[in-house]
């Protein structure tokens, strides 16, 4: 426990820093050049206040119903994809919170190994510590991948609907959501 609390990253200077990039980021732009793929992505900073409300009603509703509720856990959901994913024999379910993803996708590897997870853990413990809830779910909805190269809710929105994030209508903020 002492070595990964060691050698996991600090997350203080996200309070004040927007990411330039992510692991993710950086994973995908690797899996693009291993198969020869060179198609860009998209990448546009916002504020929280510059994203439909529409949008994240729709994303805390959907991918993370008890996130101003939880310290960076839902044990219940964890629990639940555990007993799903034992009955498929495979990794079929997440019970991933909101914070959970952003410490995956901002600092380690999409892989699903113990150690990675232990990883998130301890990362996602410091996130909740150090950040405020709003500033979580302004990370998320700037570093998520909406598609392939599609990263952030301004540039889904432009790619999908032609317009900013903050423009987005109930029903395109819902069929964004489901993108995810």
């Amino acid at each position: 426990g002492g070595w990964l609390w060691l050698t996991t990253p600090d997350v203080g200077w996200l309070r004040t820093t927007d990411p330039q990039t992510t692991a993710m980021m950086r994973h995908r732009q690797e899996e693009q050049s291993l198969t020869g793929h060179t198609g860009g992505s998209r990448w546009e900073w916002v504020r929280l206040s510059q994203v439909s409300p529409y949008l994240i009603q729709a994303v805390v509703q959907s991918e993370d119903v008890l996130f101003f509720n939880h310290r960076g856990f839902n044990w219940e959901s964890m629990w639940q994809a555990l007993l799903a994913n034992l009955r498929e024999g495979k990794v079929a379910v997440g019970g991933s919170t909101l914070t959970q993803q952003v410490a995956k996708n901002i600092f380690l590897s999409p892989s699903r190994t113990p150690i990675r997870k232990l990883k998130e853990a301890v990362l996602s413990y410091r996130l909740e510590r150090e950040l405020t809830k709003t500033r979580i779910l302004e990370l998320y909805l700037n570093i998520v991948e909406w598609g392939p190269g599609v990263y952030g809710a301004e540039a889904a929105a432009r790619t999908y609907f032609n317009k900013s994030a903050a423009e987005l209508r109930l029903s395109e903020a819902v069929r964004l959501t489901a993108l995810l």
